[in-house]
C-alpha cells in the first residue's frame, strides 16, 4: 500500500474517532454511576464503562474509553458504521468489519469468509483494506473495544423458533417453519414454553416482539406432525375416566405453553402478517399488544374441525374486545375477519402497510418500552393481569402491596434526577 493510502487510511481513523469522541467535551458525556465510583456511564455510547470515573472526566484520557470494556452495546456511531448497507462515500478504500466472538465466520459486507489464522482478536474489530477486491486483515489494528453482540442469542437454539436482537434489550422470538406455515408441531409446544421462561429471567431482554416467518404468521394446529394431540384422541384399553385424566393433563400442558406468554413480566408485542388462524388467536391473545399488515386475517378455526378452543381464545378474547355479541358471533361461526375489523373491535391496535413495516414499527415500540424503567414496565404488566381478573379494591390492594416495595427502587430517583436535568435516564438491569 502506498503512502498515499497509508495517509488516507489515518485520515479516516481519525474521522472515526472523532465522531464519537469530539462532538463536545468528553466529559460532558460521561455521567457516574450512582453509589459505584468504580463505573461511569456515557451517555453518547451508551455503555456503561468498568473503570475509575476520575481517570475519564478529562479530555485528554479520553482514550481510555476507547479501551474499556462496554457492558451493554457497541458504541452507536460505530453500529451506524456496521450498519451501513452503502459503502461509506468519503473512504472507498476502507471499511469496518465485525466479527462476533461466539461466530466461526467473519462479516464483511454481508457476505461470510473463513477466519484467517493469524492476528486473531479476542475484540473482533478490524479496519479492513480492501485491495483488487480481496479483504485483507490489517496487521495494524486500530480500535480495541471488546464489545458484546447486540445480536448475541446464546442459549437460545431451538428446533421451530428462531431468537434474534434487533436492539439493545430487544428479543425477537419469531416462529420459524415457513414451509409449513408456521404450523404448531410436537416440538414448538416444548420450544415455546422453554423460550418465554427463559426470557421471564433474562436480564438482557426488556421487550419481546413475536413475529412469524415466511408468508404466514401461522396456519394454527399442525394435525400432522402433532404427537402430542394424536395421542389424546387415540383410542386405546383404558376406561373413559382414565381416559379424561390423561386428555386433561396433556391440554394443561399445551395451556401452559401460550400462559408463559401472559405470564412473562416483560411487554409482549405480537406482529402479525396475513394468516393467524386458530392456535394462533390463542397465542396472540396472551400478548400485551397486537400489530398486524393490510393484508393481515384472523379465524378462530377449531369449531370446523369439531373442537371448542381450549387454549386461551375462549377466555381472553372477549375481555380483549370487548363485545360478547361478536365474539360469539366469530367463536360460533369461525369466520374470517380482516385487519380492519380486527383493529375496529380492539384486537390489534395498529395496521401496516407489509411484513418489513410492520417489524419496524414494533421494535420501535418495542425500544421506547426498553428504554423505561425495567421495574416500572414489569410492574404495569403484572398489576395489568391481575386487575383484569379480580375486582377493582383486590386490584388497588395488590397494587399497594407491590409498590410498597417498588417505590424503593433506585429507578424512580434515576427518573426524578434525569427529569429535573433533562436528561434520558438510564436503568440498571434487573
Amino acid at each position: 500500500m502506498g503512502k498515499n493510502g497509508k495517509e488516507e487510511k489515518k485520515r479516516y481513523v481519525q474521522r472515526f474517532r472523532q465522531e464519537w469522541l469530539s462532538m463536545k467535551p468528553f466529559s460532558e458525556w460521561l455521567h457516574e454511576v450512582p453509589g459505584d465510583s468504580q463505573k461511569a456511564y456515557c451517555s453518547f455510547c451508551k455503555c456503561e464503562i468498568i473503570a475509575k470515573f476520575h481517570q475519564l472526566t478529562k479530555h485528554s484520557e479520553a482514550k481510555k474509553h476507547i479501551n474499556a470494556i462496554p457492558d451493554q452495546t457497541v458504541p452507536l456511531p460505530l453500529a451506524k458504521l456496521l450498519t451501513n448497507a452503502e459503502t461509506n462515500q468519503k473512504s472507498k478504500e476502507y471499511t469496518i468489519k465485525v466479527r462476533n466472538p461466539l461466530s466461526e465466520s467473519d462479516t464483511y459486507n454481508g457476505f461470510e469468509e473463513e477466519i484467517h489464522e493469524e492476528e486473531e482478536s479476542e475484540d473482533g474489530i478490524y479496519i479492513v483494506e480492501r485491495i483488487e477486491g480481496q479483504a485483507q486483515r490489517s496487521l495494524n489494528k486500530v480500535i480495541s473495544i471488546q464489545a458484546k453482540a447486540m445480536t448475541s442469542t446464546t442459549g437460545y437454539e431451538f428446533e421451530t423458533l428462531k431468537i434474534t436482537s434487533p436492539k439493545q434489550f430487544i428479543k425477537n422470538v419469531e416462529l420459524n417453519r415457513p414451509d409449513k406455515r408456521n404450523a404448531m408441531n410436537t416440538t414448538f409446544w416444548k420450544d415455546i414454553y422453554n423460550c418465554f421462561t427463559k426470557l421471564s429471567v433474562d436480564p438482557d431482554c426488556r421487550v419481546i416482539v413475536l413475529s412469524g416467518a415466511g408468508k404466514m404468521f401461522t396456519a394454527g394446529l399442525d394435525l400432522y406432525e402433532n404427537e402430542i394431540f394424536k395421542s389424546l384422541l387415540s383410542s386405546d384399553s383404558q376406561d373413559s375416566s382414565r381416559k379424561s385424566f390423561k386428555i386433561l393433563k396433556g391440554i394443561q400442558e399445551l395451556q401452559e405453553s401460550f400462559n408463559v406468554i401472559e405470564k412473562c413480566p416483560k411487554p409482549v408485542i405480537a406482529a402479525v402478517h396475513n394468516g393467524c388462524i386458530g392456535g394462533g388467536i390463542d397465542m396472540i391473545a396472551c400478548c400485551d399488544m397486537r400489530y398486524c399488515t393490510q393484508d393481515a386475517w384472523f379465524q378462530i378455526k377449531e369449531v370446523d374441525i369439531g373442537l371448542a378452543a381450549d387454549l386461551g381464545t375462549l377466555q381472553r378474547f372477549p375481555k380483549i374486545i370487548g363485545n360478547d355479541s361478536l365474539y360469539r358471533e366469530l367463536a360460533y361461526t369461525g369466520r374470517k375477519f380482516d385487519a380492519e375489523e380486527a383493529k375496529s373491535i380492539g384486537f390489534v391496535s395498529r395496521i401496516l402497510p407489509d411484513k418489513n413495516t410492520l417489524l419496524e414499527a414494533a421494535i420501535l415500540i418495542a425500544e421506547q418500552i426498553a428504554s423505561k424503567s425495567p421495574v416500572a414496565v414489569q410492574g404495569i404488566k403484572v398489576n395489568s393481569v391481575y386487575s383484569r381478573d379480580h375486582g377493582v379494591y383486590q386490584g388497588l390492594e395488590y397494587m399497594a402491596t407491590w409498590n410498597s416495595t417498588m417505590l424503593q427502587s433506585e429507578d424512580v430517583g434515576k427518573a426524578v434526577s434525569a427529569a429535573i436535568q433533562k436528561e434520558t435516564p438510564v436503568f440498571s438491569k434487573l
